[in-house]
This record gives C-alpha cells, sequence and structure tokens, in this order.
C-alpha cells in the first residue's frame, strides 16, 4: 500500500495568497505564480540494498513502499559507496 498523503486544499492556499496580497510589506515579494498540474504518485519495490530490518520498521510504521525517487534516490547512493 502506497503512503498516504494529505491533499493541498486550494481553497486554504488561495486565502494564503490573498492574504499576502493585500499586505502591504509583503505584496510586492511575489513575482510568479504558476499552478503545476499534480502527477500520479510512482511507486518503488524496496532497494535490495535496504535491510529487512529497515524495511520492517518502515512497514510498521505506515510506510509500505518507496517513491520512485526515494528508491532512485538509494541505488544511486549504493553506486556510490561501492565504486570506492
Amino acid at each position: 500500500m502506497a503512503p498516504s498523503l494529505s491533499p493541498i486544499k486550494k481553497p486554504v492556499f488561495s486565502q494564503l495568497l490573498s492574504a499576502i496580497r493585500s499586505r502591504e510589506d509583503l505584496k510586492d515579494r511575489i513575482k510568479h505564480i504558476e499552478s503545476i498540474p499534480s502527477k500520479k504518485a510512482r511507486f518503488e519495490d524496496w532497494p535490495t540494498s535496504l535491510s529487512p530490518e529497515l524495511i520492517s520498521v518502515l512497514k510498521k510504521s505506515g510506510i509500505e513502499s518507496l517513491w520512485t525517487h526515494q528508491a532512485q534516490a538509494v541505488n544511486a547512493y549504493e553506486k556510490i559507496k561501492n565504486v570506492a
């Protein structure tokens, strides 16, 4: 099971942005706003380099798998570590 994420609530963010824009001391600090469409989360299996004990602890904490970028980071670290 993938980790559960709380979606960003647009009304809350828009309220924050409106509050910033209404303050004289902050309104000129915003130079660019861009909405980027969300993407579906991608997950990977546990890297084989992680110990079963660590994976067990992570699973007990509610982390069932790693996001793709997390697994890639672990694998990249392992490649660097094994070069020396």
